[in-house]
Order: structure tokens, then sequence, then C-alpha cells
């Protein structure tokens, strides 16, 4: 799945379509924290940090899930898993309100 996410990527990249690349860099900190490849949170952060709230908002419908709140929830997760709970607990707060927004 994680070379899937990576072809993903390249294709996003080069089509230069923001839309595509927050759902590559999604895919990309999904795959490596499920093989505890934690330091990769990088790409969890580069897919909210591309994500615009007004622009972005029918992109649940496009993926099926909201993927500002599925990289802050998988963000979250890691630094959970590497003891930064108070991250967590303040990426918590976003998470809510984004999805309540939703």
């Amino acid at each position: 799945m994680h070379e899937l996410a990576k072809q993903l990527w390249k294709l996003a990249e080069s089509a230069k379509d923001r839309r595509l690349l927050i759902g590559a860099h999604q895919m990309l900190g999904e795959t490596a924290c499920w093989m505890g490849s934690f330091p990769r949170q990088s790409h969890y952060l580069q897919a909210t940090g591309l994500y615009d709230r007004t622009a972005d908002k029918d992109l649940a419908l496009y993926y099926g899930l909201d993927p500002f709140v599925l990289s802050s929830v998988g963000l979250g997760h890691v630094e959970t898993f590497i003891g930064r709970c108070d991250r967590t607990l303040n990426l918590t707060g976003h998470v809510r309100a984004r999805a309540t927004e939703l």
C-alpha cells in the first residue's frame, strides 16, 4: 500500500494537483504509521498544511472521509505513540471543531 501511496504522490506532484497531494500525503502518513515509521509524520503535516477549509470542504465526498480530520487523527496517534500526549490533546480540539463544521 505504501508503494501505491508513493505512486499517487508522484502523479499528484507531476499534475501539480493540490487536492490530490492532500490525499497522497494523508495516505503516505497512514501507511508509514502502520509500518511503524513514526518520523514520517511530516506527511500528515503536509496534508493538513495544504488543506483549505473553505475550498476543500467537499473533499469528504471525494475521498469518503475528510483528509484534514483523518490526517489530524493520524498525527494524534503518532504523537501519542512517541510520547507527546500534550500535542495529541491539542490536536483533539482542532479535529473536533472541524468535524463539527463538516
